[in-house]
């Protein structure tokens, strides 16, 4: 007896968003209650920006992602914004990944929640024992460094290669050599860096003195 086919009218579902369905279901991105909720209101769905945290720790590892809820209690805060998005494809965190394994890089996704180095010294300190950022020097609290040591970076998921570079140069310099690397990066933010280095400090309980160099981050794609 032949086989009956069955035809569906209109169907813009291609085999690769198949596939990328069934692996989302299997890392967690799509879990039951988002199927059923898929199930009872399909039509409020929109076509997803960016990947999920699921998504993005199957990628880099859980090791190399810090979301939103752990680094709110590193800081033993109650409430955040857990709507910020992972502003970066799926194609940026695979290259990411494969950087990881065979460039000598240490990229990371890691989520700020928007402090100013003035204000990430208050909560943290001067002791250097005890976290690896702020020394105990005052120069940057004059009023003539307010410009920048004042201002608040964006509460946001930075994808940042903490495998520092360029030392012992020139911040014009450095500037230089990350033009110069592709228009995809930017220079961190020291506000963002320095929240990032203390929430994994606090995270993993370890520091590393090589983060004291510059730190390059991906541009956000949307």
């Amino acid at each position: 007896m032949a086989r009956a086919k069955v035809m569906v009218a209109d169907s813009t579902i291609s085999a690769p968003q198949m596939m990328d369905f069934w692996r989302k279901v299997g890392d967690g991105s799509i879990d039951g209650p988002i199927f059923q909720s898929f199930l009872r209101n399909h039509r409020r769905f929109t076509k997803e920006v960016g990947v999920t945290l699921a998504r993005a720790m199957n990628i880099l590892g859980e090791k190399k992602v810090v979301g939103m809820g752990v680094a709110a209690t590193a800081r033993g805060l109650k409430e955040f914004d857990p709507s910020i998005p992972i502003r970066f494809s799926e194609a940026a965190l695979r290259d990411c990944a494969g950087e990881n394994r065979t460039a000598h890089t240490d990229w990371r996704l890691i989520s700020t929640l928007g402090f100013s180095l003035r204000e990430l010294r208050d909560q943290i300190g001067t002791n250097f024992a005890s976290q690896p950022c702020c020394c105990p020097n005052d120069w940057w609290l004059e009023q003539s460094e307010d410009n920048w040591a004042t201002a608040k970076p964006e509460a946001a998921y930075w994808l940042i290669d903490f495998n520092g570079r360029f030392p012992r140069t020139s911040w014009n310099n450095q500037e230089l050599e990350i033009t110069k690397l592709c228009s995809d990066f930017i220079h961190t933010p020291e506000a963002v860096v320095t929240e990032a280095i203390t929430t994994i400090f606090q995270v993993t309980d370890c520091g590393d003195d090589g983060y004291l160099r510059v730190c390059i981050a991906r541009k956000f794609q949307f």
